[in-house]
């Protein structure tokens, strides 16, 4: 088997039997993280984790499961437990494998969707299909259900929220779910507690049955482009928060359409761990020098610009210059100003002028169309010629 699986569920009376089955032991946490229900199990090389009922509970969960080390070993994400169904087509007391999971606050919809894994890729698995759309609050109402049902054909509470955090870290994420009742009923809550331990037995039925094909869907789907980035997800000697993870992907999918045919992902993978990743440095700088290779290598002027600006404007600031250069139609105006006490200072700033070359920083804006230039300051967020003191 490949990798370490992390199995979720929102309760432990779900996974009870699953943990019991496959001999999964509880994992002694520091003090600061011993607020989490973590358990291993040797046997199938998979951590499970009791992430509580609620996306935000579900999130705060998460986020401190992957705050310990051990989850760096983390391959793919496997949700289990219990769904309401939102259609009277869907089989009541039946598995489901998830397709894709939406979310709803309410009656308001958001339009993300996230398409598992197992939906694509895993067709050993015999189960039916079924979308799945999560709620931020119980649905007990039957206009409710059947205004969710518009989007999806089962009801949780944590499944977006989760495949929502594993896409964005670069993580496989599935999801098997099973109907307890129609989403509507008012006595959801206690069938649920009644029938819990019938319904953690048939997901560890399940499992036993197709343990080797759920484990192994891991990797069949993702391509050249998400092994590169997964490997630096995963390599100790980086660190990249969220916001990065998610800046480093979409960079690096810009810098492959820029330079295709010309870099290859593993020439690309070389150049990274031979010139930028440095092995004394902390993981977290090294994150941030990825993130600005790409960035530099995305925007072929910037290394210049700077290198002239800072010359160029630092001379001339330091002798008690304010110059603005403003980028015009079809021209540019050089605005340079200082104040002058005496005939003599006058003379004194005039000679100093002349002293500092700005020719090279007046080349660069010349040397770029006029749209080229207002993109390339734009999406720098640098502030434009004319603000530049």
């Amino acid at each position: 088997m490949k990798g370490t699986k992390l199995f979720t569920f929102a309760h432990y009376n779900e996974a009870f039997c699953v943990v019991d089955y496959f001999s999964f032991k509880r994992v002694p946490l520091n003090q600061d993280k011993a607020t989490i229900d973590l358990f291993y199990s040797e046997e199938i090389n998979s951590f499970l984790l009791i992430t509580g009922e609620g996306s935000l509970t579900s999130l705060c969960t998460l986020a401190k499961f992957f705050s310990l080390d051990l989850s760096r070993s983390i391959k793919n994400l496997i949700n289990m437990g219990v769904a309401g169904s939102l259609k009277d087509t869907i089989k009541l007391d039946s598995l489901y494998k998830i397709r894709t999971s939406y979310r709803a606050i309410g009656e308001k919809f958001d339009f993300h969707s996230f398409t598992t894994l197992n939906s694509s890729e895993n067709k050993k698995i015999d189960l039916p299909e079924a979308d799945l759309i999560s709620n931020e609050g119980r649905v007990h109402e039957e206009r409710l259900k059947n205004h969710l049902s518009v989007c999806a054909d089962l009801v949780d509470c944590e499944f977006f929220a989760q495949a929502q955090l594993m896409k964005s870290m670069g993580i496989n994420f599935s999801s098997y779910k099973i109907v307890s009742d129609l989403a509507n009923s008012k006595e959801f809550c206690q069938l649920n507690k009644d029938n819990s331990l019938d319904f953690s037995r048939r997901l560890a039925d399940f499992l036993r049955e197709n343990l080797a094909f759920v484990l192994e869907e891991e990797s069949s789907s993702i391509d050249e482009e998400d092994n590169v980035l997964n490997s630096y997800f995963k390599n100790k000697k980086c660190y990249f928060t969220i916001t990065q993870r998610r800046n480093f992907k979409k960079l690096y999918s810009l810098f492959m359409r820029e330079y295709e045919g010309k870099w290859s992902h593993e020439d690309i993978k070389n150049k990274i761990n031979r010139d930028v990743i440095d092995e004394k440095d902390l993981p977290k700088n090294n994150g941030k020098k990825i993130i600005y290779f790409l960035e530099q290598s995305l925007n072929p002027y910037e290394n210049y610009f700077e290198k002239i600006h800072k010359s160029t404007i630092d001379k001339i600031k330091k002798n008690g210059f304010d110059i603005q250069i403003r980028h015009l139609e079809k021209e540019l105006e050089v605005d340079v100003r200082f104040s002058a006490k005496n005939s003599m200072e006058w003379q004194q700033k005039i000679k100093d002028l002349k002293e500092v070359d700005v020719g090279p920083l007046l080349d660069f804006y010349e040397a770029l169309d006029f749209h080229q230039l207002n993109n390339f300051l734009e999406d720098k967020k640098l502030r434009r010629p004319k603000d530049i003191h």
